[in-house]
Parts: C-alpha cells; structure tokens; sequence
C-alpha cells in the first residue's frame, strides 16, 4: 500500500514538472494595460508584452459608435506608417500603441490579437479627458469637467468656501460623468486668480492639468482705444479708424452703433477679415489684432454714423467711438481748372513770402548806395548844405514880411 500510495505521488510531481515546463518553455504570456486614461492633446503609449518573441500582431478599435476594425497587422519587427495619428511599434517582445495627439475620438476598446508560441486576445480601454474649465456665471465661479470616470471629484486651489463636486449627468452607456463645481465671486480673484483640478477620491492621482482663472487678469487689465474720436469727410473722401487693444482677446469688431447697427468688419486671431457686403469692396483692414487700422474709400452720406471698436474677451471691450459726418461737395470743378486754381494760389503764396525775405535787404542796399555816393562827392554835400541854409533863409524872411 505504502509502495502505491509513494507511486501516485511520484506521478504527481512528474506531471505537475513537465506541466510547468511545457507552460516556461512552450507558450508564450502576454500581458497588455487594460485601462488607460489621458487628457486630450497629450501623447499617450500602450503597452503589450510578451515572455518570448512576437509572430505577429493584430490591433483591432472598436468605439460605441463604430464597428470594430483593423488598425494594424504586423509580422516583423519593425515601426509602421503614421495611421489616423497612431502609430504601432513592433519588438521582438514589446508592442507598443503611440498616439500622439489624442482625441475623444480615439476613446473605446482596443483588442490585441498577439501570435507567438500561443495566441491570446487581449483588451485595453482607453478613456479621454479634457482639462476643465472655468467661467464666471451669476456671480459664481463654476469649474466643470468633462468625460470623468466615477470615483473622481473637482478640488480648488483656494480655501474659500465652495459647493461640494456636484454629479450632473451621464454620458450615454459609457460610464463617464460631467463635474462642476462652484463658489461665490470674490473680488481677490483679480489678484490672486483661483485653479481647479480633478482628482481621484482619495486626493492621490491628478487628472490632466489644473486650470486657473486667467480670465480675472484679463478683465482686469484689458482695454479698448480708438482714434480719431472725431472725422469730418467729404462724399468720395478717404476716413482711417484705428483700434488698439491690450490684454488677451480672440477677434475685434468694428460695428456701426447709432444710426444703423451693423457690423463693418470682424477681424479675428487668424487674421481674416469678414467685411458687411456694403463695405466689402471699399474697406482695408491692416496691422495686427493688437494694433489694427481700418480704411474706409469713397466715402457716402449714408456712411455718417459712429463707429465703435470692441473686443472679443469675456466682457466684449469697447471702444471710446469714432463719429464720422460725411457732407455734400460744396463745388466741384474740372480737373485742369482746380489744377490751376491750386497753382494759382501756390504762386502768390510763394510771392509774399520771397518779398517779405528781400524786404530788409532791399533797404541796406539803399542806404549804402546813399553812403557812398556821399563818400565820393564832397563838394557835391556841400552844395546841399548851402541850398539847405539858403532855403531856410528865404522861407525866414517870407514869414517875417508876411
């Protein structure tokens, strides 16, 4: 019985030995991420390995939207083409998924098929977040967050009071979540702008990048200016109206905002510029967002009105207003006759001043000329000295018969 029962255990040992050198030796263990969570526009990389050398390896992507397909099949090590931007990396026991720049469209289940000593279907799920963000709504501060996975609450940077995370609603069937958060306004904002991020429950793992209020910092130090605040233009005239604007703002209008309201142009980052039909072929925009200058031809009466500039920000900044007036032509002449009449005027403008210059001159020559005909005739002073005496003389003796 003893010899037996020693028997059965031998067997044991021995099936147990060539099983686990049959599983070292024989087959192959792959082992791939099965969760995997990114913020959109980040580089991401996924991760298959294997305890011996890949055959061959199938990728397959399938959305809630879309059926399943075929990213990439590889049979040798190597890196393939840039597809859809993902591109798949091939080692002798390494497969590694890069996207470069994720999207929410690259969020959904990704299968490996992995060949090498063995076969095995593996399954790794990537979700996609977006950093969240703040605005200033009612007099509150409201962060909110995007495509959460559960289990994930919005903290603060500040230690104001604040509601607690707030679960608004589910996205479809995939489990994912919208967060917002909220507190009062308060006016130490400007100076010290508050940020929000998402976190897991226990305060542990950060979730994409923080966002700060940066908003409280434009409003604070963004302004409008225009010039000139007064055109006065003819019909057919040519008018410039310049906007200038400092602090962060992502397109600027010129409106007219009196008599007519329309919009003449909007001039946004990528420099393109949408001009009213009625000022399409007429209107130049130049310069930059920060310093843009707008010209507008061939002016009309129906064109008087005033002209504001105003900012895209979180406030739309204006401007302090352009008015323009434009009049009748008081006279109009031919070409040739302005030309001359323009002529005309120039001369005679030119003329006084040459004769107001040589004025002075003309005197010091008319009394040198009167010193040197004295210097080179005495006797002839003389003579009118004598004429002189002589005729006061006369003029004595008549007042004295008389």
């Amino acid at each position: 019985m003893a010899f037996y029962f020693l028997l059965r255990i031998a067997k044991a040992l021995w099936l147990l030995t060539v099983l686990n050198a049959m599983e070292n030796s024989e087959f192959a263990k792959f082992e791939c991420q099965k969760e995997v969570s990114a913020c959109r526009n980040d580089q991401v990389e996924i991760i298959c390995k294997s305890t011996m050398d890949f055959d061959s390896i199938d990728l397959f992507f399938r959305s809630d939207k879309k059926d399943e397909e075929l990213l990439f099949s590889m049979t040798t090590v190597g890196e393939s083409h840039l597809q859809h931007g993902m591109r798949l990396r091939f080692k002798n026991q390494e497969a590694t998924l890069v996207i470069q720049n994720i999207q929410f469209s690259h969020c959904g289940v990704y299968r490996w098929h992995l060949s090498g000593q063995g076969s095995s279907n593996k399954f790794t799920t990537l979700t996609v977040s977006e950093p969240p963000t703040i605005s200033k709504e009612n007099g509150c501060l409201i962060c909110r967050a995007t495509n959460v996975k559960a289990g994930r609450r919005i903290i603060w940077s500040n230690d104001l009071p604040r509601r607690q995370t707030e679960f608004t609603s589910t996205q479809d069937a995939t489990g994912l979540f919208n967060l917002s958060s909220s507190q009062l306004w308060n006016d130490s904002f400007y100076s010290n702008p508050p940020c929000c991020k998402v976190m897991d429950e226990k305060g542990s793992q950060e979730l994409c990048a923080q966002t700060c209020y940066t908003s409280a910092i434009v409003e604070k130090s963004s302004e409008v200016k225009q010039f000139p605040l007064f055109i006065m233009a003819q019909e057919g005239d040519t008018i410039n109206i310049t906007c200038t604007t400092t602090g962060k703002s992502s397109g600027l209008y010129l409106k007219r905002s009196t008599i007519r309201l329309i919009e003449v142009i909007h001039f946004s980052k990528k420099n393109k510029s949408i001009i009213t039909k009625s000022y399409e072929n007429r209107t130049i925009v130049s310069g930059s967002l920060n310093n843009l200058m707008i010209t507008i031809t061939n002016v009309q009466l129906n064109d008087t009105d005033v002209y504001t500039c105003e900012a895209t920000t979180s406030d739309n900044l204006l401007g302090t207003g352009t008015i323009v007036v434009v009049t009748e032509k008081k006279w109009k002449k031919e070409d040739g006759n302005l030309k001359n009449s323009q002529v005309e005027v120039v001369l005679i403008v030119i003329s006084f001043f040459i004769g107001l210059a040589l004025w002075p001159l003309f005197m010091m020559m008319k009394k040198w000329v009167h010193k040197v005909r004295r210097t080179q005739n005495p006797s002839g002073s003389v003579y009118e000295d004598m004429s002189y005496a002589m005729q006061r003389n006369t003029t004595f003796q008549d007042n004295q018969y008389s």
